[in-house]
């Protein structure tokens, strides 16, 4: 085997590497935006889980205030009321 024929293997070996190896790395760099892209998503559904809870407590907040104002009506009548 020549020196030439030698270099000429390594050579195409190293072309070869470096092709697998940009492959690996197109691969990796689509997994990356893929997995970025999930967690953005992630986010704002917390975000929007985060609205819906905020909007839940006022909605509770005014049904136990009415609440509290029947109960206190309630209360008024029977006191108003003859017994």
């Amino acid at each position: 085997m020549t020196i030439t024929h030698e270099v000429r293997r390594l050579a195409k070996g190293s072309s070869e590497a470096v092709a697998e190896i940009t492959q690996v790395l197109k691969e990796n760099s689509a997994l990356v935006e893929r997995t970025t892209h999930s967690m953005q998503q992630v986010v704002e559904q917390g975000k929007s889980s985060q609205t819906s809870v905020g909007e839940i407590e006022t909605i509770v907040n005014e049904i136990l205030t009415g609440a509290r104002n029947v109960s206190s009506s309630i209360e008024q009548l029977a006191l108003e009321s003859p017994r």
